[in-house]
C-alpha cells in the first residue's frame, strides 16, 4: 500500500497497487500516477522498519541462493496484517517531478516557489495550489531527462527556453496554443526576455545532446538530491507516463521438490524459530535434541503427517547451503532443475502437483510428454531495473533499488497452475538439420543485443521455434477458452542443442497473488483431445496472417529486427506474459512458408 513519506515522515496513504507490480512496473524508482498525485516509487532503504516483517518474508530456496539473500519480502495490506502497527506495511513514496504549471495563469516553476501551501505542508502530502490563482490545483510536469544508468530529474526548462544563455530572474510560463494536441501545441516561454520554445523537437534523438546527467537518485533520499554523483552521461527526454521509463529486472523460479511438500511450506512459516536452531553453539547433536523435542511439543504428525526422523531431515536440509552438498545445480541453472522436475515422475506436493497426460497419436511425432500442472507456486523477484532501454547496452548498468546492499529483495509469491510440454528430441533435430542458416541472422542481432547474458540463455533455432509455438498456443488458449491474452505467461526451457543437460520445453501457465491461483480451467485445455483440437486450430490459424505475405517473408521485425515473420495480428502477445520482450520470434518455424510447409517445425500437420 503506497504511501508518501518514509521513516522520517508522516504516513499518509496516496493509494494502492497489486502485490505484482510492486515487482513489476511500480516497483522501487518507477513513476507512478495515485490520485491528485505523482510520484516516484521509494528505495528499499526507504521501506517500513522490518523489524514489524516477519509476516512479510516469504522463501524460494533455489532464489535465495542464485541472488545471495536470506529471504524476501511480499507487502501484505493492513487488513490482511496482523501487526498492530499498520503504517509498518506502507511502501514511501516521493513527490516526483518537482516542477510544476499552473493550468490557469500558466507559470512554470519548482513546486517550492510557486505553491501556496508547500512550506505549511512540512510532509508534502497534500495536492499543491497555485499561489497566484488560490484554488487552482497545479499540475506537474509531462517531461523529465534520464541516463541509461537509470538515473533521473527534472526537466532542464530553463536550458529549454533560453539555450544556455543567462537570463536574469528568468520567470517561466506554459501553454497549450493551437488545436492539433501534439507536443508542437506546447509552447514555453520566458516572461522575462521574451524567449520562447515550443515542445515539439524534445523527444527527438539529440534534443538534449547538450545535457550530461548529475547522477540524480531521488528514489533512494526522498527527493533531498543527497544521492548524486558525477555521472556526465548523456541524457534523453521522456515523458512521465512512457513506458520506457522503467524496466523492471527480475528473477523466478518455480517451488519444486524437495521444496514444494507441506514441512517445507510449514518450515517457511516458523522460519526464524527453526532457523535458531542453526545458531554455531549448536553441534549436530544439540541440534536434533532440540528439533525433536520442537517436533513432540508442536504435535506435527497431526497435520504434517510425517515422521520425527523425516522433519528433522528436512529442517536440515533447509539449512545446509548448497556449497556443502554435492547438488548445486540450483545455484548455478534454476532452468535445468525445473526442467527435470517437469519431466520425470509426477508429484503431488502442496506446491507441485502434476500428472503426465496422454499424446494423441498424430502428436506423437513432434511432442514427447505432456504434463497437467494442476498445482504451482511461482516466486518472482525485483532485483533492479534500466531506463531506456530494457537491454544491457554497451557502457550501461541496472539502477539499484537501495543505496546499501539489503539481506532481501522485493518479491512476489503466485500461486496457479499450467501445461507443460516437451517436445521430441529426434524431432527437433531433424528440424534444425532442415532449416540450416537461416537464423543465423538473428543469431548476430541477439548477440548484439547481448540478449544471452540478459536472460541466461544461449541463441539456437530450437529456441526460435518454441518461443514461437508458446507465443501461438498462448493466443488460441485466449481466443479459445476465455483466458484474458495477459493473464497467461510462458516459460522456456532451451538447452543450446547439444546433448550435454538437453532441454526442450515449454510452460503455460496462469498463476496470480491470491490464494486460490486459478480453477483448473487451463489444466483441462492440457487433456488428449482438447490438446489436440487445441494444437490443430492454432496452426490452421497461425498459417496465414492478415499481413501476409509482408509478413511470413520478413526478417527484420520486431525490437532491434529480432523478429522474423512475427507481427501482432499473427503472434505478438501482451508484454507481461513474454519473457523475451517480443523478440526471438518467427512463425515460420512452427508452420513453413506458404510454398514450403516442411520449413515449419509442425509445417506437415498444416
Amino acid at each position: 500500500m503506497p504511501s508518501f513519506g518514509s521513516k522520517n515522515y508522516t504516513y499518509k496513504l496516496v493509494g494502492e497497487q497489486r502485490k505484482s507490480k510492486i515487482v513489476g512496473d511500480a516497483g522501487c524508482g518507477a513513476l507512478v500516477e495515485f490520485p491528485g498525485f505523482s510520484g516516484i516509487m521509494g528505495g528499499q532503504n526507504l521501506w517500513f522498519d522490518l523489524k514489524y516483517a516477519n509476516d512479510m518474508k516469504i522463501h524460494e530456496k533455489s532464489l535465495e541462493e542464485k541472488l545471495d539473500r536470506e529471504y524476501f519480502i511480499q507487502v501484505v495490506t493492513d487488513k490482511n496484517s496482523s501487526n498492530k502497527n499498520k503504517k509498518a506495511y506502507r511502501i514511501p513514496v516521493i513527490r516526483f517531478p518537482e516542477y510544476y504549471y499552473c493550468p490557469k495563469c500558466h507559470q512554470l516553476d519548482f513546486a517550492k516557489n510557486i505553491a501556496i501551501n508547500y512550506k505549511s505542508d512540512k510532509n508534502h502530502t497534500e495536492p499543491l495550489k497555485c499561489n497566484h490563482c488560490g484554488d487552482v490545483e497545479l499540475l506537474p510536469s509531462r517531461f523529465v531527462i534520464a541516463c541509461a544508468d537509470g538515473h533521473i530529474e527534472d526537466f532542464p526548462y530553463l536550458w529549454w527556453v533560453h539555450k544556455g544563455e543567462e537570463c536574469k530572474k528568468p520567470k517561466l510560463e506554459l501553454e497549450y496554443k493551437g488545436k492539433t494536441g501534439g507536443l508542437e501545441s506546447i509552447i514555453v516561454s520566458c516572461k522575462t526576455c521574451g524567449k520562447s520554445q515550443s515542445m515539439a523537437n524534445v523527444l527527438n534523438k539529440g534534443a538534449t545532446v547538450m545535457l550530461n546527467c548529475h547522477g540524480r537518485s531521488p528514489w533512494l533520499d526522498n527527493g533531498n538530491h543527497k544521492h548524486k554523483c558525477d555521472c556526465g552521461k548523456p541524457v534523453v527526454a521522456l515523458m512521465r507516463g512512457s513506458s520506457n521509463i522503467y524496466y523492471p529486472e527480475q528473477e523466478s523460479a518455480l517451488t519444486i521438490p524437495p521444496w514444494s511438500n507441506i514441512v517445507q511450506k510449514y518450515i517457511d512459516e516458523v522460519f526464524e524459530t527453526l532457523k535458531a536452531y542453526f545458531v554455531p553453539v549448536f553441534n549436530k547433536e544439540m541440534k536434533i535434541m532440540a528439533l525433536k523435542s520442537y517436533y513432540q511439543t508442536n504435535r506435527l504428525n497431526d497435520f504434517l503427517h510425517c515422521s520425527e526422523d523425516e522433519f528433522i531431515e528436512q529442517v536440515f536440509m533447509r539449512f545446509t547451503p548448497a556449497s556443502a552438498t554435492t547438488n548445486t545445480k540450483k545455484k548455478s541453472d534454476i532452468q535445468l532443475d525445473e526442467y527435470m522436475a517437469f519431466t520425470g515422475v509426477d508429484k503431488d506436493d502442496y506446491f507441485f502437483k502434476t500428472k503426465e497426460e496422454e499424446i494423441d497419436d498424430d502428436l506423437k511425432p513432434y511432442l514427447d510428454k505432456v504434463k497437467l500442472v494442476k498445482r504451482l507456486r511461482e516466486v518472482k523477484v525485483l532485483k533492479s531495473f534500466r531506463r531506456i532501454s530494457a537491454f544491457e547496452d554497451e557502457g550501461s548498468k541496472s539502477a539499484p533499488l537501495s543505496d546499501k546492499r539489503e539481506n532481501w529483495l522485493p518479491a512476489a509469491e503466485l500461486l496457479g497452475e499450467g501445461i507443460f510440454i516437451e517436445f521430441s528430441k529426434d524431432r527437433l533435430k531433424e528440424w534444425t538439420n532442415f532449416v540450416g542458416n537461416r537464423y543465423e541472422i538473428m543469431r548476430a542481432r541477439f548477440n548484439k543485443a547481448n540478449l544471452g547474458a540478459t536472460h541466461n540463455c544461449s541463441f539456437s533455432p530450437i529456441l526460435v521455434a518454441l518461443h514461437t509455438f508458446s507465443h501461438l498456443l498462448m493466443r488460441e488458449l485466449s481466443y479459445n477458452c476465455g483466458y484474458d491474452s495477459a493473464a497467461l505467461c510462458e516459460r522456456l526451457y532451451v538447452s543450446d542443442g547439444s546433448e550435454k543437460e538437453w532441454m526442450a520445453g515449454i510452460l503455460i501457465y496462469t498463476a496470480s497473488t491470491c490464494s486460490d491461483g486459478s480453477l483448473g480451467g487451463l489444466v483441462r485445455q492440457g487433456e488428449k483431445k482438447r490438446l489436440k483440437e487445441t494444437i490443430f486450430s492454432m496452426l490452421s490459424r497461425a498459417s496465414w496472417c492478415s499481413n501476409d505475405p509482408i509478413c511470413i517473408e520478413a526478417t527484420a521485425q520486431g525490437l532491434n529486427s529480432l523478429n522474423y515473420a512475427a507481427c501482432h495480428a499473427c503472434t505478438l502477445v501482451p508484454e507481461i506474459s513474454c519473457c523475451f520482450n517480443n523478440t526471438v520470434l518467427d512463425r515460420q518455424s512452427v508452420v513453413g512458408t506458404l510454398d514450403d510447409r516442411a520449413m515449419g517445425l509442425f509445417g506437415d500437420l498444416v
